[in-house]
């Protein structure tokens, strides 16, 4: 009840903006420009990650355009304003992510929002997960796509999710390409790893139960002494563009000085990657963490509890990539640029 009772407040929100944006003006500059929208309005650290991502990407690779920013909110605030400084040369990023689907609704809705009443633009989905368990979500959300479908790349981040859309939504124009964090550069470090790094999911998603999670805790102490537990949702905090980047690069730092890292978030796993850091990956009950560990990590493996919990932790079993990512990105680009802009 409580969580129809938020997502209706969400809804009506949204469509307040909507028609205040008839009368809420801001400037826009008329040329070309970038538009980054479905930005994240909430504490976790994996999607404000995310749209730091997207913004080095349009930074890089679309250097004169002019680039604005706007959140789930924003977007509707601001339509108006938008729409009317058009310029076919435009081009949306729609943030990634594991919100493609019926999980999360406000998300979804956000996203039927841009591609439905953006349609003239060119629109780039950066790479998502998609889970519809909800055939109702599914059916809504394949009649927007089909509606906009002729100004559309979706990206997907794993081969679940690529597969999925190329069935249920066989008129986009998918493509597979890795988590955009993987994105920006690797960080560097002179300082020696110490201590075992924990980052454990404590939502919906999560396989394990408190005991689980405390014999973890236990194990990875009888292997080392120093456990550093971390979060990618602090509570008590909030994140902004003006503030994201210095907030993740102090956990960057953090976990560059770990020796490794146990966790089953995703980008718990991602943030390690971009660190050099060794982990060890847990399953969830989503496919996206499995999934991405097989696609992107060289064949290995993502383990569950009882994998964990009957295995001795050494350097055999932990994750190290050194990959570079750059050219998968690289390639989208130039697919994106022939495709509008040719």
């Amino acid at each position: 009840m409580k969580k129809v009772l938020i997502r209706n407040y969400v809804l009506f929100r949204s469509f307040i903006l909507l028609f205040l944006s008839y009368f809420k003006k801001i400037k826009l500059d008329n040329n070309k420009k970038i538009i980054i929208t479905l930005l994240p309005s909430h504490n976790n650290l994996g999607d404000h990650a995310l749209a730091l991502a997207a913004r080095k990407y349009a930074e890089t690779y679309y250097s004169d355009y002019r680039i604005y920013e706007y959140d789930m909110f924003d977007i509707y605030r601001y339509y108006k304003s938008i729409v009317n400084s058009y310029n076919s040369n435009d081009l949306i990023l729609v943030v990634g992510g594991g919100n493609m689907g019926s999980l999360y609704l406000h998300e979804e809705f956000t996203r039927r929002f841009i591609y439905l009443f953006f349609r003239k633009y060119n629109k780039l989905q950066m790479p998502v997960s998609v889970n519809f368990k909800c055939k109702s979500q599914l059916f809504i959300s394949k009649i927007v796509y089909w509606f906009s479908r002729h100004n559309l790349v979706v990206c997907c981040r794993d081969s679940f999710s690529f597969k999925y859309v190329k069935d249920k939504f066989s008129f986009l124009d998918v493509q597979f390409i890795p988590d955009t964090v993987l994105f920006m550069r690797q960080h560097q470090t002179s300082v020696i790893p110490s201590g075992v790094g924990i980052c454990l999911r404590q939502d919906s998603e999560s396989n394990l139960s408190l005991k689980e999670r405390n014999d973890i805790r236990t194990k990875i102490e009888h292997y080392n002494n120093l456990v550093r537990e971390f979060t990618t949702t602090p509570l008590g905090k909030s994140f902004n563009v003006n503030n994201r980047e210095s907030e993740l690069n102090t956990l960057f730092n953090n976990i560059t000085s770990m020796e490794f890292v146990v966790t089953d978030r995703l980008h718990g796993v991602i943030f390690s990657l971009i660190n050099n850091t060794p982990f060890f990956a847990i399953k969830t009950n989503d496919h996206k963490l499995e999934m991405f560990v097989k696609d992107w990590c060289c064949d290995t493996e993502s383990y569950s509890f009882e994998d964990f919990n009957n295995l001795c932790l050494s350097e055999d079993l932990l994750v190290k990539s050194t990959q570079n990512f750059r050219p998968y990105f690289d390639q989208l680009n130039f697919y994106v640029n022939k495709k509008y802009f040719a």
